[in-house]
């Protein structure tokens, strides 16, 4: 399970919930689940504090959102741990993380 007790800042914002986290080495994870996302609830018309699976979106903060890699999504805890380590620990290279990622 993913769990948050805050809202996202998103044009759903009644209907999504989300985390946004953001690393030492640049690089940050956006994590959502709810309306518009691919996740668990993307049909749901109210935020819920859990789900069974988010969307996950890698980027940098030298990188415009624009050119961020694409959102992954029906994504699970594990899957999430894994991108969060992901995000944490390597260099944003687009073609090298997106390798990283394949092998989820």
């Amino acid at each position: 399970m993913i769990k948050t007790n805050k809202l996202s800042h998103q044009t759903h914002k009644n209907e999504s919930t989300g985390i946004f986290l953001e690393f030492e080495n640049g690089n940050n994870i956006s994590i959502q689940w709810g309306k518009g996302t691919y996740s668990s609830h993307r049909d749901c018309d109210e935020a819920k504090n859990e789900t069974v699976s988010a969307e996950a979106c890698i980027g940098n903060k030298g990188v415009d959102w624009n050119d961020i890699l694409d959102p992954i999504g029906w994504c699970g805890a594990n899957e999430v741990a894994s991108l969060i380590f992901i995000a944490s620990t390597m260099e944003y290279k687009g073609e090298e993380m997106m390798e990283a990622i394949k092998k989820l």
